[in-house]
């Protein structure tokens, strides 16, 4: 994963050149420790990134740690700095994305389900989505979780599982936080954007649904407010919940489907969606056109899951 994403921030880099407008960040990572031992393990672990040409991360102390970040309360002990890390406001991204390609003629159909499909000699004919016939030469499935749904409809078994993720997005008010910030001992992000705040994080295994838990939603908030200074905002905010799209195995799902001539998948990107999807794009449009792509994904392939 770490060598398929060597050109994600190359490839972030096209999508604005080409006029796709959304707000994103380039002021690196900055990961913060309440616990030394923590702090020790993860420096290892990130360090592997190396191996893949990603600069190394920048080891900081307790007194450094803040010289960066003012905002860090005194319990953080020390972190590291990522500095070719960026961030993106997600909504704005898909916003952009979807207008950019309406621009280029691309029609979307918002709110109508896929209720089949009309598979003929290993081949899909058409799409029925509410009683509408959509025909077409290629089809990709890449509908997140909801992914395992559409493949079964053509008899190929998915095995994904939802891992359910909550954010809070707040005002931003007061000073702005000079960095995105991880919080290393408890695996929440907070995210500075121009106007706003958001914490995100954890990770709930209870099945597809859409039901919010306020107790998490909470936690978020305390989580952070342990490495903070400075209080967080008071509001309540707004809260949302997602379903990641996850694998037994922990890798995408990228390929053609197995035993569908013109049919192809992308997804089981868990946690990693916003910074895999241009290069999981990439390969997969090479995969569609030329049979063949530049980047190795045969770890990805799809025949992985499926019993012969």
């Amino acid at each position: 994963m770490l060598a398929l994403n060597l050109r994600t921030v190359e490839l972030y880099d096209r999508l604005r050149a080409d006029g796709v407008e959304f707000e994103m960040h380039d002021d690196g990572l900055l990961v913060a420790f309440l616990d030394e031992q923590g702090l020790q393990s993860e420096f290892a672990e990130l360090r592997k990134v190396e191996r893949y040409g990603f600069p190394a991360p920048q080891r900081l102390g307790r007194d450094a740690v803040r010289t960066l970040e003012p905002s860090l309360a005194d319990q953080v002990v020390g972190g590291m700095l990522l500095p070719a890390e960026r961030h993106v406001q997600p909504r704005s991204l898909s916003l952009g994305l979807m207008r950019h390609l309406e621009r280029a003629g691309v029609e979307f159909r918002s709110h109508t389900s896929v209720d089949g499909f009309d598979l003929r000699n290993g081949k899909i004919a058409a799409a029925t989505a509410q009683r509408e016939r959509i025909g077409g030469d290629l089809f990709v499935l890449t509908a997140g979780v909801w992914t395992r749904r559409l493949a079964a409809m053509v008899h190929v078994p998915l095995p994904l599982e939802a891992g359910k993720g909550y954010s809070l997005m707040l005002p931003a008010t007061g000073e702005p936080f000079r960095h995105a910030l991880y919080f290393g001992d408890t695996k929440v992000v907070l995210s500075q954007y121009r106007d706003e705040l958001r914490i995100a994080g954890t990770m709930e295994f209870s099945g597809y649904n859409a039901t919010l838990d306020t107790r998490r939603v909470q936690g978020l908030r305390k989580a952070a407010a342990r490495y903070l200074r400075a209080e967080l905002p008071d509001e309540r905010g707004q809260a949302w919940t997602g379903m990641r799209p996850m694998t037994p195995d922990g890798l995408p799902v990228i390929g053609r489907l197995p035993g569908v001539e013109n049919a192809f998948v992308s997804t089981g990107h868990s946690m990693n969606g916003v910074f895999m999807a241009p290069v999981s794009g990439e390969a997969l449009a090479e995969l569609i056109l030329d049979g063949k792509t530049r980047a190795d994904i045969g770890a990805f392939d799809p025949r992985r899951f499926v019993r012969h």
